[in-house]
């Protein structure tokens, strides 16, 4: 018997300990690598009278209803992006009650307000944050994007008047009966659609509070409404980390050409090379993508860019680690002359996770030679215009000519994706096998690195080595760019016209304009030229901007002999009134 007793005892223990932890290992089910563990079944509540109704009934939760839909997890968080859209309803049952004093009748013993969501958000610490609080109409802007609903209002389908008993707990004094007269009327609230910015790995809370006044009364003519507020439904969900990660392996490569990040996890990898007929192994993690049991979460798929459908497709499991697919690119992948790119698609549910993009070629003995890039300069102002030059050997047991070159120019580093250029450029024949290309683009972002990248390819689509250089742009004078737009009162633009801001000074081209690169404060300025008034004034930069100068042509002196003609001109005819007005003064 004491034997039975111990085992009994330990048992509970055993229980217990495992309830009190359980928050914090996942013993009890799956925790969706959140480290938490909750329940995620809509709770219920009712709530009964302590007034006039006491011990009546008049609110209890819609047990047949599931607030987050059956949701269990959310997922497919992306970097920089946003959660699946959150959808969450409340409906419950309310009567408004039915005194009888022997007297008459009087239906109202309950009422109801407005309905506000609170959301909080609890982190893998079990730390929690609240990032919905419709108490108050506001919500975490950093953290939350509300897509449609509202975070407090009125019960739809219910008249609501003003000014009755006693202030709302929260937002206007308006109250609501719902015309149950004593019986039960099935409500509901309005939907409210968010999602969650970032990744945000855990669970959250959601629950919906609604306000609530009950009548007391003393003696007749005698009485008070009570307000408060009541929890009418709440429900969780994890907040698991969906993300996909797909590699590829560089086993059976041809090479490898520089790196590449994926998109939109932005991890930096290995961009290589395959010939058609070889055998391509992707290595591929899961995360949690919200299939519903018996489905498959995830879909891997590789394209080529020409092409809308697949050229191989698999459907994998949540939750895997390292795991290997092999696919053999089939014969007819490489088209002459078309397009040879495959990209990888790993995709959850909902978004695109990762994504990697290789070359194709059909036989490495026939690729171009690698593609040498030539610069004007080795360093740049901001706001000059970058002229570059290719140069490349086509293959002589390929084509033996060079169709076109590929070009991407980008920001800080070789495997950015953020842009100055991305583009095919048609290549011309300089002699023997040699070809070439020419373009420019114009920088204008002060203290940064340009990179170019670029590939010769033939006419049957086959790329070559990738080129690569780089080169500096220095900060000329400012941030913002300043143009002054000079001109006559007609409109007429005025070229060679001497604009000077500060201590900078700049002529108009024929345009008549003029482009500064100014730092942030007050400048004067003046516009000037022969044969125009001169304008003074000041200008504040702050941002890049446009300034038009009208300035009018004004009447000049003449100049050489034609000023001394007119001068003796002007000379002899006084000579001759003085002289007339002698003589007229001497007859006298």
């Amino acid at each position: 018997m004491q034997n039975r007793k111990l085992i009994v005892t330990g048992i509970i223990l055993a229980v217990v300990l495992g309830l009190l932890i359980s928050n914090y290992v996942g013993l009890f089910g799956e925790d969706y690598g959140t480290g938490l563990n909750i329940n995620t079944e809509t709770r219920k509540f009712e709530f009964k009278g302590h007034y006039d109704g006491k011990g009546y009934k008049f609110l209890y939760t819609d047990p047949y209803h599931e607030q987050l839909d059956s949701t269990v997890y959310i997922t497919s968080w992306q970097q920089n992006g946003k959660s699946v859209k959150i959808s969450t309803k409340a409906k419950f049952y309310f009567r408004d009650g039915w005194n009888y004093n022997g007297w008459s009748h009087f239906p109202e013993l309950f009422a109801l307000g407005q309905y506000a969501w609170v959301v909080q958000y609890i982190d893998t610490n079990n730390h929690w944050h609240t990032i919905i609080d419709g108490r108050n109409n506001w919500f975490d802007r950093d953290v939350v994007v509300i897509e449609s609903g509202k975070l407090m209002g009125n019960l739809p389908n219910c008249y609501y008047s003003s000014g009755e008993r006693t202030d709302n707990v929260f937002g206007d004094d308006t109250w609501t009966h719902a015309e149950s007269f004593g019986d039960w009327r099935n409500l509901e609230t309005g939907t409210l659609v968010f999602s969650i910015k970032g990744v945000k790995i855990g669970a959250i809370r959601v629950f919906c509070v609604i306000e609530a006044m009950e009548l007391r009364s003393a003696w007749i003519w005698n009485w008070e409404w009570i307000g408060g507020e009541y929890l009418i439904s709440e429900d969780w969900a994890y907040l698991a980390p969906g993300i996909g990660r797909v590699d590829v392996l560089g086993v059976n490569s041809i090479r490898q050409d520089g790196t590449i990040r994926t998109i939109p996890t932005n991890r930096e990898v290995p961009l290589y090379v395959f010939e058609e007929g070889s055998t391509v192994v992707f290595s591929v993690d899961t995360g949690y993508a919200g299939a519903v049991t018996g489905q498959k979460g995830w879909r891997l798929a590789v394209y080529k860019s020409d092409q809308t459908q697949p050229l191989a497709v698999w459907w994998l499991d949540d939750d895997l680690r390292n795991y290997h697919i092999e696919w053999t690119i089939p014969k007819g992948t490489w088209t002459p002359g078309g397009d040879n790119e495959l990209t990888v698609v790993l995709t959850n549910t909902v978004i695109d996770q990762a994504e990697r993009t290789f070359f194709v070629v059909d036989n490495i003995s026939k690729i171009p030679g690698t593609t040498q890039i030539i610069l004007d300069k080795s360093e740049y102002n901001e706001g000059d215009t970058v002229h570059a030059t290719l140069r490349a050997e086509a293959n002589p047991a390929g084509t033996g000519e060079i169709s076109q070159f590929r070009v991407q120019v980008k920001w800080d580093r070789p495997d950015s994706t953020d842009y100055i250029l991305n583009k095919y450029i048609p290549a011309y024949h300089i002699q023997g096998l040699t070809y070439g290309a020419s373009f420019s683009f114009t920088v204008n972002r002060p203290n940064r690195r340009f990179y170019i990248i670029a590939w010769a390819i033939d006419s049957e689509g086959r790329a070559g080595g990738a080129g690569q250089t780089s080169a500096y742009v220095k900060q000329v004078y400012g941030n913002y760019k300043i143009t002054v737009f000079v001109k006559e009162p007609d409109g007429t633009p005025i070229s060679n016209a001497k604009v000077t801001i500060g201590q900078i000074v700049r002529y108009t081209g024929n345009d008549g304009k003029s482009i500064f690169y100014l730092q942030k404060g007050d400048y004067q300025m003046t516009v000037s030229k022969a044969g125009y008034s001169t304008y003074r004034g000041s200008v504040y930069v702050n941002a890049d901007k446009t300034i038009t100068v009208t300035i009018s042509p004004v009447v000049q002196p003449p100049s050489g002999w034609i000023f001394y003609l007119i001068v003796a001109i002007v000379v002899t005819i006084a000579l001759y009134v003085g002289v007339v007005i002698y003589k007229k003064y001497k007859r006298r």
